[in-house]
C-alpha cells in the first residue's frame, strides 16, 4: 500500500511539476511522428473555415507571417486538458492562448473579463455566476453558449482523472454546472474556495472548446488530434510534420482580428540552435527562459536588428529547502546559519546576470495575498559563524566542515538537470555554505529521479514554485500533509499546530480578512523557521528581430506565447 501511495503521490507532482519545471527543459529528445489523420472511430473531423469571418468587427489585416521557435512539438494533439498519461509534450500549455480563451483572464494581478464579460459571486461563496458574450463562436462554427460552457467544465475532472486537482483546486470542488439561461452559467462549488476565479484562469486545464468535439461521456474527440477547437484569435491549420506547425486566423473569432496573419512554429529542442536560427533569420522571435538561455538573451539585447525584453511580472522562484527528517538540518539554528550564507543579490547579479531579482518572502508581493510585511534576513556570513559556534557546531579537524557530537554538518544538495541554472546555482550554493563550514553536496537528476529523490533521505533540495499561474493557491494547497501531492510544499507548516486545519479553513472560508491573515501567518512561519530560502524571483524573457516585429507585448500569464498581441512591421 505505502508503495502505491509513493507512486500515485509521484505521478500527481509530475502532473503540476511538468507544467513548471518543464518550462525550463530544453529537450534532448526528437520529435514524434505526425498525428495520424485518422482514427479507430474514423476519420478525425477538420476545420473548414469561410472566406470571412461571419460577425468579426474590423477589417483583416495585412497578410503577415511570423516563425517563432519551440523545444516541444505537438504530436499528442491540441485538447487542453492533459496529464503525464495523455500528454508528453506539453506543448498546448505554451500557445494554447491562442486557440482557447477561459471566462476569466488574470493580467497586471487583476482579474478581467474573458469569455465571461460580468460575474456574481454569491454572499456564501459558493456560487459563480457567469454572464457570457454574445455572437461568440468557435472555429468550427459552433455557437458558444452556457451549454457549451457546461459540458466543458463537466468534462474536466473526468479526463484528469487520478490528477484532478494538480491544476489548481477548484475542479475538485465542482458540485453542479448550471445553465440559467442561453447566456448564463452558475459554477456552484461543494463549499468556498478563496482561489476560484485565479484556478478558472488557467487554461490548462480550464480552457472553453467545442462541444462538439467532446463525447456524451465527455471524452475528447480524435479530431484534437489535429485541430484546435475553441474560440482564440488562430486555429491549426492541420499541416504538422512533426517539425514545424502552421496557425491561422480564426475567421469566426468574436474581436478584432489580430495583426499576425500566420505564424509557423519550428520545433528546435536546442536551445543553441534557436539562437542560431533567430540570427540567421529562419525564426523571428524566441520566447520564455525555456526556449532562451540568459548568455543568448544578453546577446540579442546588444545586438544590432535584435531587441530583447523581460517580463514585468515576476513569473517564479527559486528556492531551498530543507528536509526535516534529516539531522542536522532539522535543527532551526542550522537553517537560520544557512540562510545569513546565501548571497541572494551576488548570485542575481552575477550567476543570474541580473535577470532575477534578490527573492524576500516565499512568494513576490504582486502575487494575489502575499503582501505581508516578513523579516528577511540580511546577508551575514560572520553571524551565520557566530551562531553555528554557538550551537557547538565547531571545526576541531580543521578541514573546513564543522562537527559536533561526532557528527558532521553536511549533507546532500539535489536539484534537477531540467533547469539548466541550476547546476550553477547549486554549486554557488554549496560554495557560499562551505564559507560557514557547511558541507552541501551537489547531486543532479533527471525529472524522473528527482521527483523520486524528493520522496527519500536527501538533506536539502534546490528547487522552483510551480509558477504565476498556479502560484500560490496550489501551493498552499499543496502544504496540507493529507494531500502527499508535493513533499516539498507539504513540510512547510510542520511544526505548526493544526497546520492541516490552517489549509483546510483557508481553502473553505469566503472571508478576504481571514484568507489574508492566514497567508500572512504562513507566509511569517516559514520565513521564520527558514523552511524555504528563497533565492530569486524569476522573470520570462523575449528576444526578436526588430526588421520583423515592431513591438512584443508579454501575456498577463508570461510564458505564454500570445500572438495576438505581437505587432509585426
Amino acid at each position: 500500500m505505502k508503495k502505491r501511495t509513493l507512486i500515485l503521490a509521484i505521478t500527481a507532482l509530475m502532473a503540476l511539476a511538468a507544467l513548471t519545471l518543464l518550462s525550463a527543459a530544453c529537450s534532448n529528445s526528437s520529435p514524434g511522428d505526425p498525428a495520424p489523420e485518422t482514427s479507430a472511430s474514423g476519420p478525425a473531423p477538420t476545420q473548414s473555415a469561410p472566406e470571412t469571418a461571419p460577425g468579426s468587427s474590423g477589417e483583416p489585416a495585412a497578410v503577415t507571417e511570423l516563425t517563432f521557435g519551440e523545444s516541444w512539438g505537438y504530436e499528442d494533439g491540441f485538447y487542453p486538458v492533459i496529464t503525464p498519461e495523455t500528454g508528453t509534450t506539453y506543448g498546448i500549455r505554451y500557445i494554447g492562448c491562442n486557440f482557447y480563451e477561459t471566462l476569466v483572464n488574470y493580467d497586471g494581478g487583476e482579474f478581467t473579463p474573458g469569455l465571461a464579460e460580468s460575474w456574481d459571486i454569491s454572499d456564501d461563496g459558493t456560487v459563480y455566476t457567469f454572464h457570457l458574450r454574445r455572437g461568440v463562436k468557435f472555429s468550427d462554427g459552433k455557437d458558444f453558449t452556457a451549454e457549451a460552457v457546461k459540458k466543458s467544465f463537466e468534462a474536466v475532472p473526468g479526463n484528469l482523472g487520478m490528477y484532478n486537482g494538480s491544476y489548481g483546486t477548484v475542479s475538485t470542488l465542482f458540485k453542479e454546472i448550471a445553465v440559467i439561461d442561453e447566456y448564463t452559467v452558475e459554477l456552484r462549488l461543494t463549499q468556498p474556495y478563496y482561489a476560484a476565479l485565479k484556478d478558472l484562469t488557467l487554461l490548462v486545464p480550464m480552457g472553453i472548446v467545442s462541444p462538439d468535439m467532446l463525447g456524451d461521456d465527455h471524452a475528447p474527440s480524435d479530431a484534437f488530434k489535429t485541430g484546435t477547437y475553441g474560440t482564440g484569435p488562430y486555429m491549426y491549420a492541420g499541416d504538422g510534420d512533426g517539425s514545424t506547425y502552421t496557425f491561422v486566423r480564426n475567421p469566426y473569432y468574436w474581436g478584432e482580428p489580430p495583426a499576425v496573419e500566420k505564424f509557423h512554429i519550428k520545433v528546435i529542442p536546442d536551445n543553441g540552435a534557436k539562437l542560431l536560427a533567430l540570427k540567421s533569420g529562419e525564426l523571428d522571435l524566441i520566447v520564455t527562459s525555456a526556449s532562451l538561455s540568459y548568455d543568448g538573451f544578453l546577446e540579442m539585447r546588444s545586438s544590432e536588428g535584435f531587441a530583447a525584453e523581460t517580463s514585468d511580472a515576476e513569473t517564479n522562484v527559486r528556492y531551498l529547502c530543507f528536509n526535516l527528517a534529516h539531522a542536522p538540518f532539522d535543527e532551526p539554528g542550522v537553517r537560520e546559519a544557512i540562510a545569513l550564507a546565501i548571497d541572494k543579490a551576488g548570485i542575481c547579479d552575477g550567476l543570474l546576470s541580473g535577470l532575477e531579482a534578490p527573492a524576500g518572502a516565499l512568494f513576490p508581493k504582486s502575487y494575489p495575498y502575499c503582501d505581508a510585511d516578513v523579516n528577511v534576513s540580511a546577508y551575514d556570513p560572520e553571524r551565520a559563524k557566530a551562531a553555528l559556534e554557538a550551537l557547538g557546531w565547531t571545526d576541531a579537524d580543521g578541514d573546513g566542515i564543522r562537527e559536533k557530537d561526532g557528527a558532521r554538518l553536511s549533507g546532500s544538495l539535489i536539484y534537477s538537470t531540467i533547469d539548466s541554472q541550476f547546476p550553477d546555482l547549486a554549486l554557488a550554493v554549496a560554495s557560499q555554505a562551505r564559507e560557514i563550514g557547511v558541507e552541501l553536496i551537489p547531486e543532479s537528476y533527471d525529472m524522473m529521479g528527482f521527483y523520486s529523490a524528493m520522496y527519500g533521505d536527501y538533506a536539502v533540495c534546490l528547487y522552483r514554485a510551480y509558477g504565476i499561474d498556479f502560484d500560490p493557491s496550489t501551493f498552499f494547497t499543496n502544504m496540507s500533509t493529507e494531500l502527499s501531492a508535493d513533499p516539498i510544499a507539504m513540510q512547510a507548516l510542520a511544526y505548526t499546530d493544526g497546520g492541516d486545519e490552517l489549509i483546510k479553513r483557508l481553502n473553505s472560508t469566503p472571508d478576504e480578512d481571514e484568507v489574508r491573515s492566514i497567508y500572512s501567518q504562513i507566509l511569517n512561519e516559514v520565513n521564520d523557521k527558514h523552511i524555504f530560502i528563497p533565492i530569486s524571483y524569476m522573470k520570462e524573457l523575449a528576444a526578436w528581430n526588430t526588421d520583423k516585429l515592431a513591438a512584443f507585448e508579454f501575456d498577463g500569464q508570461p510564458a505564454n506565447t500570445n500572438v495576438a498581441r505581437i505587432t509585426p512591421k
